[in-house]
């Protein structure tokens, strides 16, 4: 459990830096405008429920306190916002798209 937290801790600081230095710019170029910015909720998501999972198992938190309730429901919190963000986001420019070949087909 600890090596998969670990490099879950990792990739997502890894894709949150990409997102921002190209990832970002490359989507938003290729159309992709909503989805672009939405985009690294994920990544968050995933950083603080790896976070969270390293603080529980070295024993930062302590099992059944108020903070270990909290954290067990956060990150699922989190990954709802960033499914359904990533949804909107997603749908909104791909009714863009279809907008804007329709028009130039005209």
């Amino acid at each position: 459990m600890l090596p998969g937290l670990v490099v879950g801790l990792v990739a997502s600081r890894l894709m949150i830096v990409y997102w921002f230095y190209r990832l970002r710019s490359v989507l938003a170029e290729k159309g992709w405008r909503y989805t672009s910015h939405l985009w690294v909720l994920v990544w968050i998501a995933v950083f603080f429920g790896s976070a969270s999972g390293l603080l529980r198992m070295s024993t930062v938190i302590q099992e059944g306190s108020t903070i270990d309730n909290m954290l067990l429901y956060t990150p699922a919190i989190l990954y709802w916002i960033a499914l359904v963000a990533l949804s909107t986001g997603m749908i909104l420019d791909a009714v863009k798209r279809r907008a804007n070949i329709q028009h130039n087909r005209l």
